[in-house]
Order: structure tokens, then C-alpha cells, then sequence
């Protein structure tokens, strides 16, 4: 058993996560796929400054990367999981499925 999984399910959370939109692009983007800032607005419409700032806290800790790429004269920001990030997703809600299912036992 690793340290990891000895520990308590809350303190395998982690805090990268704790704001719903950061929370909720990881979910969006958890199969690899990568999709265009725009896109990720009409998916999480409202606060567009809350959605720029979970990128940089995701992309901070290399959970994503962002592309920049031209396309027919425009320009468009595309943003894509990393393996590290999406591995990090996983333990995330694995402790929360663990945390959930404690009152099942």
C-alpha cells in the first residue's frame, strides 16, 4: 500500500479541484479530448474571468496545457488534460466516491 492510499480520503483531495469550474473543465476534458476556450465559455457560460483562472490554476500544476493554434484567419485558444492531470483527476474522485460510500458500510 503506498502512502497515498494509506492516508484518509479527505486528505487525498485535492485543492486544485476545490472551485467548481476547475472541478467541472477536468470532468469536461477528462478523456483527452481538447476543446476551444469558446467552447468551454457556452459549456461554462457566466463568469468568463472565473473560467480564464481555473485554466492557469490547472495549468499551473500541468494538469492542462493550451494550445494556441490559427485557424482561417482567427486565432483560437484550445485547452487539452495532461496524462498527469488526468491521473490526479482520478485519485481526486476516487477519494470522493470513498468519502461518499463511508456511511454505506
Amino acid at each position: 500500500m503506498s502512502r497515498a492510499e494509506s492516508m484518509e480520503p479527505v486528505a487525498r483531495l485535492d485543492d486544485t479541484f476545490a472551485p467548481s469550474i476547475a472541478f467541472g473543465l477536468m470532468a469536461v476534458l477528462n478523456d483527452g479530448a481538447d476543446l476551444e476556450v469558446e467552447t468551454l465559455r457556452r459549456i461554462f457560460p457566466g463568469d468568463s474571468g472565473g473560467l480564464r483562472d481555473a485554466i492557469r490554476r490547472l495549468e499551473a500544476q500541468r494538469f492542462v496545457v493550451v494550445d494556441r493554434r490559427l485557424l482561417r484567419a482567427t486565432g483560437g485558444d484550445w485547452v487539452r488534460s495532461t496524462r498527469k492531470g488526468r491521473m490526479a483527476f482520478a485519485a481526486h474522485l476516487a477519494a470522493l466516491r470513498e468519502i461518499a460510500g463511508a456511511d454505506e458500510a
